[in-house]
């Protein structure tokens, strides 16, 4: 088990799914976890769970497209804290359908979630790190990011710039002590893979 002694750490779409498992795996190496996610029920539960369990954790609401709730939060943790160490960018949704099959509206919800969400929260969080000239920025990406998937169009366009958003925040900052990747999974068997298949969904 790797080692995340002291660290403070927070991770979105946390309540349920990958960022739950992520929250989970970060309280049992020794981070103090923040469980981030728009579902207060399921977050909550999850922090309690943790905090019975294994480790430090508390739930923090949070939508990652929204600007104002993104510095809430930083301002939250800072205050709390007075850093981060390990942002996980995981909160993500998802889309069925070609080209013919998706609208202007649904790029753009996928965009506000996938893309703009983890640009909001790391914009937040990352002047702090290059001022300790620490920091460790996670970004869910998917195996849809590297190659096309049938049927998902939106989605992967989406992914795709995921990984192109964390090259360019890793080539910009490695000499101020950031480091930044992609993590780029297959099919997961999640809830949200577990769901009856509809045309717009959320995954956490």
């Amino acid at each position: 088990m790797f080692s995340l002694q002291n660290k403070i750490s927070l991770v979105t779409g946390a309540a349920a799914g990958i960022g739950k498992a992520i929250a989970e795996a970060f309280a049992r190496a020794g981070a103090f976890v923040y469980v981030a996610d728009r579902d207060a029920q399921g977050g909550a539960e999850t922090a309690m769970r943790i905090k019975a369990a294994v480790g430090a954790a508390d739930f923090l609401p949070l939508d990652v497209s929204r600007e104002d709730d993104c510095e809430r939060a930083s301002r939250h943790v800072h205050g709390a804290h007075g850093r981060l160490d390990v942002l996980v960018n995981n909160a993500g949704i998802g889309h069925v359908g070609t080209l013919l099959q998706t609208t202007g509206a649904d790029l753009d919800r996928l965009y506000a979630v996938n893309v703009r969400g983890i640009f909001n929260l790391t914009k937040v969080f990352l002047p702090g790190m290059i001022e300790r000239r620490s920091g460790n920025i996670i970004n869910l990406a998917s195996i849809g990011g590297i190659v096309a998937v049938r049927d998902r169009l939106a989605y992967c366009t989406t992914k795709f710039a995921v990984v192109g958003f964390t090259k360019s925040l890793a080539l910009d900052h490695a000499t101020q002590g950031i480091r930044a990747n992609s993590i780029c999974p297959g099919r997961v068997e999640t809830p949200f893979v577990s769901a009856p298949p509809c045309a717009s969904r959320s995954a956490t």
